[in-house]
């Protein structure tokens, strides 16, 4: 369920329905390749957008598209690729103006040490939106807060922890990320929510150590 309303996903569509039992159109599958299938997708907030990201058979490559919802119009000239695996996908900032997507291309390098920021205006030009340390394997995910500043997750291999998660703040210039984690590596998992006031978080599994924590961002 999304907001009280329930995300269907058809042969010929993804639907949203409202608790009037209309369904509204998310994605048309129509003009993607035979074969598709939507594997993530992101509402940009005010609900006029969509982002999603699709994969033909067993490949971990997907390909984004972001969408006017009412008109299913492209709003990309060209569609974005990138390497699926463990990875986040296309996420909308809190205005819907804008977006980010991890810089890790299906045919280029395996190891993806950035976060891209792209304006809708002009997609065709990125900013750095997150500079990865030289050992971050995976951005797992970004959430956006109502303030404007984000809270980046990511890992530092595959299969084990250490997870980061560090804090972005919009600057004039462009972004700018905090010194310091917001919590010590190896202490935490993936973000679950977050606030402008603090983040809860999934605890990591070494030891079955299982939980949930809320650090406090002030």
């Amino acid at each position: 369920d999304i907001d009280g309303q329930q995300l269907n996903f058809g042969k010929d569509a993804v639907t949203l329905t409202g608790p009037d039992g209309v369904a509204k159109v998310l994605v048309s599958m129509k003009g993607l390749p035979e074969g598709a299938q939507i594997r993530d997708f992101d509402i940009s907030a005010d609900g006029s957008k969509v982002a999603f990201g699709y994969t033909i058979g067993q490949t971990d490559h997907q390909t984004w598209h972001i969408r006017d919802v009412e008109s299913q119009q492209e709003l990309l000239q060209d569609p974005i690729q990138f390497h699926s695996f463990g990875v986040m996908g296309i996420r909308f900032t809190p205005d819907g103006e804008g977006f980010v997507h991890p810089n890790w291309k299906p045919d280029g390098p395996k190891i993806p040490n950035n976060i891209i920021y792209r304006d809708l205006k002009d997609p065709s030009q990125t900013k750095t939106f997150f500079q990865g340390h030289e050992d971050m394997i995976l951005p797992l995910e970004v959430t956006f807060l109502e303030n404007g500043d984000a809270v980046v997750n990511t890992r530092l291999s595959y299969v084990e922890v250490p997870f980061f998660a560090t804090v972005v703040r919009p600057t004039q210039a462009g972004f700018q990320a905090d010194d310091k984690p917001l919590v010590p590596a190896g202490n935490i998992g993936c973000v679950v929510s977050a606030t402008d006031d603090a983040v809860l978080m999934r605890t990591d599994a070494l030891g079955d150590n299982y939980g949930l924590i809320c650090v406090d961002r002030h």
